[in-house]
């Protein structure tokens, strides 16, 4: 009986074997990849160092450009000044040599001034400073008592024109009395007839005065053979002269 109870039960499946895991292969590296960011990142500083370098020479290369223009300019400035100095030194020169021809004047025609009559003497300018300059105008202002007198050179003339080549011209005051300050002294402005350079190339005789040591001021005497002779030079100075 006991036969046919294990007879009678189910016999065991055999158990099928373990397969082992499979592991899936890690990919490739490309290693060219690698190399074109590798080249890339240099490519880039490359051209960064560039263009530094070109900034840089750049910069340096417009600071001589930029201090060369500044020399020139200030040389150029420089020498216009100078050149300006040497034609005003000129124009003092020449207003004394007309005073030393007025004095030469008043020498031969017995102390006579050639503004005797209120106004210049042909013969004086004729004469005395230059033979190819004639008086051409005679504006004669008698609220003011100054007479205003424009000259024509002929070429070759010299010693009555202006290192520019302008001639010059008189305008003569007789009654600077008339215009004196309130300083208690004899002293007139002849600041406003002067004017401002070139002032049409006027030399300012007044009558009966001398040279003050302020500029554009001269002191009144009751003298008829004593005057100034004063303009405006290109500097901005005033020049004085006088026969005393």
């Amino acid at each position: 009986m006991e036969n046919n109870e294990y007879q009678n039960q189910p016999m065991a499946q055999p158990v099928a074997p373990v397969q082992p895991m499979q592991v899936a292969p890690a990919p490739k590296k490309d290693s060219k990849t690698g190399l074109y960011v590798i080249i890339a990142v240099l490519g880039v500083a490359v051209v960064g160092l560039v263009i530094a370098l070109i900034i840089v020479l750049m910069g340096s290369g417009s600071k001589p450009n930029d201090k060369a223009a500044s020399k020139t300019e200030e040389q150029e400035e420089s020498s216009e000044v100078s050149l300006v100095k040497e034609r005003d030194k000129e124009r003092r020169a020449r207003l004394n040599h007309f005073v030393i021809a007025a004095q030469d004047y008043q020498t031969n025609n017995r102390g006579q001034t050639p503004w005797a009559d209120g106004e210049t003497s042909e013969k004086f300018v004729q004469r005395y400073i230059d033979s190819k300059c004639v008086k051409i105008t005679d504006d004669v202002y008698k609220t003011t008592g100054s007479v205003e007198e424009k000259y024509k050179c002929q070429d070759g003339a010299a010693e009555w024109l202006d290192p520019d080549g302008n001639a010059y011209g008189f305008k003569v005051i007789k009654n600077i009395e008339d215009n004196l300050t309130d300083n208690g002294t004899n002293d007139a402005s002849i600041r406003g007839y002067l004017g401002k350079w070139p002032n049409g190339y006027k030399i300012v005789v007044v009558l009966n005065s001398s040279c003050s040591d302020e500029g554009g001021v001269v002191t009144w005497h009751n003298a008829p053979r004593q005057y100034s002779l004063s303009m405006r030079l290109e500097g901005g100075d005033i020049a004085c002269v006088d026969n005393h």
